[in-house]
């Protein structure tokens, strides 16, 4: 047992549990999607990072939970991702992403098929709040993520449609536009001391 985030699991193993070749990273299966612009706060999601870093091929996997009380089968998402894991590892698949997976909780047979997806623009956890006696809680909760704009070929769009959603994900983190304006800006503050 690790008293860490998802990404620590992760950087113990690759350092210290497993040194040496790692043919591919999956982190999940995760309850609730990670999709649209919950992405950058999924810790499923964030935990492939280390692999994406090393050049090891990284899956995060989730299934969407439209309830609480909604029980998982995860039998779909493992069938799946073991096909998935064989397509890298015969070469048939190049990946230079990290591949963000997110699965409805259906049957294999009501499942529609695999859509290649790009992230929506909207979110799918939304912030409650209820009054209580002496102020108000607050609690993130996962939304319904029906939208009636979403547009097709976004991950909560496919989920929501009866399709397994697969998003290429890339993280460079350094907005390079704003790197010579900042610079600029920066020569203009030597004095600040």
């Amino acid at each position: 047992a690790i008293g860490g985030t998802p990404s620590d699991c992760v950087m113990l193993g690759l350092r210290q549990l497993a040194p040496g070749h790692i043919d591919v990273l999956v982190s999940g299966i995760n309850l609730g999607p990670n999709v649209g612009r919950d992405i950058p706060y999924s810790g499923t999601v964030m935990a492939t990072l280390q692999g994406y870093y090393r050049k090891i091929p990284s899956i995060a996997v989730s299934i969407l939970n439209l309830s609480r009380e909604e029980s998982y089968d995860f039998t779909v998402a493992g069938h799946f991702i073991r096909s998935l894991v064989e397509q890298i590892q015969s070469g048939k698949m190049k990946l230079d992403a990290i591949l963000n997976v997110n699965l409805p909780n259906l049957p294999r047979e009501k499942i529609k098929g695999v859509r290649t997806t790009r992230t929506a623009s909207t979110g799918y956890v939304n912030l409650s709040a209820q009054k209580q006696a002496g102020g108000v809680k607050y609690a993130l909760e996962l939304g319904t993520g029906l939208r009636d704009n979403l547009e097709e070929d976004t991950d909560i769009w496919a989920i929501h449609h009866g399709y397994i959603s697969v998003t290429p994900l890339q993280f460079n983190i350094t907005e390079k536009e704003t790197m010579l304006p900042l610079r600029n800006s920066m020569e203009q503050m030597e004095g600040w001391r």
